[in-house]
């Protein structure tokens, strides 16, 4: 039996769970009258058992683990399925991107060697591949299911009335797209979370109470798509059975989690309708109605939107509190430095974040060991967990480092190195400074690539509408872009933090290649060698450099210089990839340890490398806000009800005193009505 003591506790903390705010929601877990005609799920129906758990107390024992205290059955709110059947390990498996595997070689090299969708690329199927899914992670914070678990969990007292207050903003976010670019969505995704249930078996899953089945959004709990990613050599030398033991181990330490880190570093793992996904938080809002292209382009590929002015630096054990986003940032940045070079890379904007599906899952292949670990913290300030990363940023880079490599490798090896064992570096300065100088200055090249006239004609051509309200400031089309912020102060990087291209009267001067330090390493002769050399042990100086001179000696458009020269060998047609070790020095760049050399044509697999890792640096207004108190929220949303150009809003909630919610909440639910006053067809009336 319980103690007088111990269940004086119990009945104080029920108390406490009986007067939470429920904002649509019952305050403890008992059903709402949905349930008819099935007397077997009638008797599941949520009704608050106390049960019999058998503990051994001591006199500093403390009852925590609320939540097992509960039985919940399915109603409006929530979910209950079976835990019978967990997911196993994921599969290191490249996937491909789809549009791009349904190219034909030919319009492949035509778009990438020349940078126009033209002759070759008539009659390619777009409109089929033109849709995007958005992503958004979501809590019930005001669940008391959530509140026990939380307190079964948390070595810390949980403070549910302004750290997890539900405003409604999931439902208007949803209408605010759908609204917004809804004919371009192929499904939205919500990630949601879900707990034991006490009597074991089952998973208690949340559910938004006005959402109702619907083909078009698709709910997935945590319990569903969190995977171990096996590590290589995991995968050569365990049998499924061990990795799936590993996998089930993993899962036990990491679920439930209460970290969005670990959340987002799973994202990889759901099954979506596109390839390319855009992630909200469940308070990013869509103020005006926008195209596909002001997130992706199938031929350019995602949109990132970068604060090039805020740069983080590579950190293996960075300082500050693991509960924000910099510490994780600065560790991503380190990770990605191993692989590409410790270069200082820009914050991602705190707003909608396109990213490829495919890509994502490449990185955490290639980083799995980072992406296992960031689970097994379940709060963010979990001081003795693995360092944890932020898979935005890391996604974002990963993809931009992969094309500054694709580049590179296909210039030095598919180009240049060919089959021979030694490499003629005397060409090839040549064919980058035309000089028999020692030095060469690099001044920022002029391009036609992100010029109005040229971009409208190149999407029209392509059957891809123009963005609204996005500005494409920078193309990988035209080389690599952050080489230019380590060169170049920013206030000169005068299109939103990058070099404007299109201005050639500008000849501002980026960089200076120095032939002996790029091209006259001692020890430095096989095609690998110099790649290894140029691309990261002087990725700056060399790689960089050469990379933005090449585009220079290319022309207006076109990255055909890159190339490797024609060829009658068939063109390639698997999922294009370098190699994936975590670490440059173990990887082996090899033109034949790559692809099949005798029989596919490495311009073809060039060509299809670079579009892989296509990206687009772009700008479109938007506005954060932190809502502390009614007053300033009041201000904010007039603000972006003024100026008419915001695109996205973020209302990040921050609210402290528990009498200002009350009203929040209704200055929140009169503005979200006002601006998205239709349900969506997934609500329930």
């Amino acid at each position: 039996m319980l103690s007088g003591k111990h269940a004086r506790l119990l009945v104080s903390q029920l108390m406490v769970l009986s007067k939470f705010r429920h904002n649509g929601y019952l305050p403890l877990p008992i059903t709402q009258a949905t349930v008819s005609g099935n007397a077997t799920k009638f008797l599941a129906i949520p009704v608050l058992l106390l049960l019999y758990i058998a503990y051994t107390y001591t006199t500093k024992t403390e009852v925590r683990e609320v939540y097992k205290l509960f039985i919940v059955g399915e109603d409006e709110s929530h979910q209950v399925f079976s835990s019978a059947n967990p997911p196993t390990s994921a599969a290191r498996v490249v996937r491909p991107i789809k549009f791009q595997q349904s190219l034909p070689d030919a319009c492949v090299e035509e778009w990438i060697s020349s940078g126009e969708w033209g002759e070759q690329c008539r009659g390619v199927d777009v409109e089929s591949y033109s849709t995007v899914d958005p992503v958004f992670p979501w809590v019930n914070g005001s669940d008391p299911v959530q509140i026990s678990a939380l307190q079964a969990f948390s070595s810390e007292k949980v403070d549910s009335q302004h750290r997890y207050q539900e405003h409604d903003e999931l439902r208007y976010a949803l209408r605010s797209i759908e609204k917004s670019v809804g004919h371009s969505v192929g499904r939205y995704h919500i990630l949601a979370s879900s707990y034991d249930s006490p009597q074991g078996g089952t998973q208690i899953a949340q559910h938004p109470s006005w959402l109702k089945k619907h083909d078009k959004v698709e709910m997935h709990h945590h319990f569903n798509f969190f995977k171990r990613m096996p590590t290589i050599e995991e995968t050569r030398s365990l049998s499924q059975n061990e990795l799936d033991a590993l996998n089930e181990q993993w899962r036990a330490e990491s679920l439930p989690t209460f970290n969005s880190f670990a959340i987002e570093g799973q994202m990889h793992n759901i099954d979506a309708h596109s390839d390319t996904i855009v992630y909200h938080n469940d308070d990013f809002f869509t103020l005006r109605e926008n195209a596909l292209s002001d997130y992706y382009s199938p031929i350019h590929g995602p949109v990132l939107r970068s604060l090039s002015y805020s740069m983080y630096v590579p950190q293996e054990k960075p300082l500050g509190s693991r509960n924000g986003e910099g510490v994780a940032i600065a560790r991503s940045s380190w990770i990605l430095g191993r692989r590409f070079g410790m270069r200082w890379r820009p914050y991602i904007a705190h707003h909608a974040r396109s990213l490829s599906l495919p890509i994502l899952n490449e990185a955490a292949i290639m980083f799995d060991n980072s992406f296992n670990n960031v689970t097994l913290a379940r709060f963010r300030n979990t001081k003795d967990a693995p360092w944890a990363i932020q898979s935005f940023f890391f996604a974002s880079w990963f993809i931009t480092e992969r094309h500054r490599e694709a580049l590179l490798w296909s210039w030095i090896v598919g180009k240049w190195g060919s089959l021979r064992e030694s490499l003629d570096t005397d060409a090839m300065w040549n064919e980058v400074a035309n000089s028999d100088a020692n030095k060469h200055h690099v001044y920022v090249p002029h391009r036609v690539t992100a010029e109005e006239s040229e971009l409208s004609s190149t999407l029209q051509d392509a059957h891809i509408p123009l963005p609204r309200n996005t500005e494409y400031a920078f193309t990988s089309m035209d080389g690599f872009g952050p080489g230019y912020l380590r060169q170049i102060w920013h206030r000169l990087l005068t299109r939103h933090g990058w070099p404007d291209l299109r201005n050639s009267d500008s000849r501002l001067k980026a960089c200076t290649i120095n032939r002996d330090k790029c091209f006259r390493q001692p020890g430095v002769h096989t095609p690998e060698d110099l790649f290894k050399h140029i691309a990261f042990e002087e990725y700056g100086d060399c790689g960089d450099c050469i990379i933005t001179q090449l585009i220079a000696q290319g022309g207006s458009k076109g990255l055909d210089i890159f190339l490797p020269p024609k060829d009658d060998l068939d063109g390639f047609t698997g999922v294009p990839h370098l190699p994936l070790n975590d670490d440059w020095r173990d990887a082996d760049f090899r033109l034949s340890s790559v692809l099949d050399t005798a029989h596919t044509s490495p311009r073809s697999f060039a060509a299809r490398l670079i579009m892989r890792y296509n990206h687009v640096f772009g700008e479109t207004p938007s506005q954060f806000t932190k809502v502390y108190s009614p007053a300033q929220l009041q201000e904010q949303l007039e603000l972006a009800d003024t100026h008419k150009d915001t695109t996205f809003i973020c209302l990040n909630d921050d609210v402290k005193k528990e009498k200002d919610i009350p009203v929040i909440n209704d200055m929140m639910g009169s503005w979200f009505t006002s601006r998205w006053p239709e349900p969506a067809e997934w609500e329930r009336e």
